[in-house]
């Protein structure tokens, strides 16, 4: 049996994204991010709240920031997908060091526009 969970995380930041090379307008959101894991350690006790400093800590340079102004989206438009693809190997490298799994990372601009990455398939 393999134990899978599920954390949520918020990140409440602004953006602009370049379409057709236009710089659009700032604009901000209150991403909703959430991860699929799964211990390495079978059996063993779950510490969440390593976790969720983890993700949090990583997470913290962008909270109330334009995205557009930290490394690495000073150069990287910072669409959904590409802010999604940028935290989920920021993620994997740091969970896999505490012997837990990404499964999958699911990053969110509103309520109804979600963008997910299934990591077992990669």
């Amino acid at each position: 049996m393999i134990s899978q969970y599920v954390s949520k995380f918020y990140l409440n930041a602004s953006h602009f994204i370049y379409i057709n090379d236009k710089k659009g307008d700032v604009h901000s959101h209150c991403f909703e991010i959430a991860i699929d894991i799964a211990s390495k350690d079978r059996g063993s006790f779950v510490s969440f709240s390593e976790i969720e400093d983890c993700i949090k800590n990583l997470l913290s340079p962008y909270q109330d920031q334009i995205i557009n102004t930290i490394p690495p989206f000073d150069k990287i438009n910072p669409t959904l997908e590409e802010m999604a693809k940028y935290f989920k190997d920021l993620f994997y490298k740091e969970l896999n060091k505490r012997n837990w799994t990404l499964l999958t990372l699911e990053f969110s601009e509103t309520p109804t526009r979600s963008f997910l990455i299934n990591v077992t398939e990669e």
